[in-house]
């Protein structure tokens, strides 16, 4: 269809078709829409995909729950902060031009 679509079109340099300077005529542009491929393998191929890609994402919630499992054990639940709660700031990692 890229080639099609190149050599139909008006180039600014020739002002014709590349295909009219080959052939001395425009190619047909009609294409049929109501004709439909069937092509058993690649349902059977789309099928394949989407089950392989199910089954993936299955192992990868299983794999994220896990390491979020151990990740977890060393780490402490925290309050939620409201809007105007005062907290403590490390500094140490803080650069700032003027007095803090």
């Amino acid at each position: 269809m890229a080639e099609y679509s190149y050599n139909n079109s008006q180039h600014s340099a020739m002002q014709i078709t590349p295909f009219y300077a080959n052939y001395r005529y425009e190619p047909r542009s009609s294409w049929p829409t109501e004709v439909q491929f069937r092509n058993p393998a690649s349902e059977l191929y789309g099928h394949y995909l989407t089950s392989v890609h199910d089954r993936l994402r299955k192992k990868l919630q299983e794999v994220r729950e896990s390491m979020s499992k151990y990740y977890n054990r060393k780490r402490k639940s925290i309050e939620e902060f409201k809007k105007k709660d005062l907290v403590m700031l490390n500094g140490k990692n803080n650069v700032s031009k003027g007095k803090c």
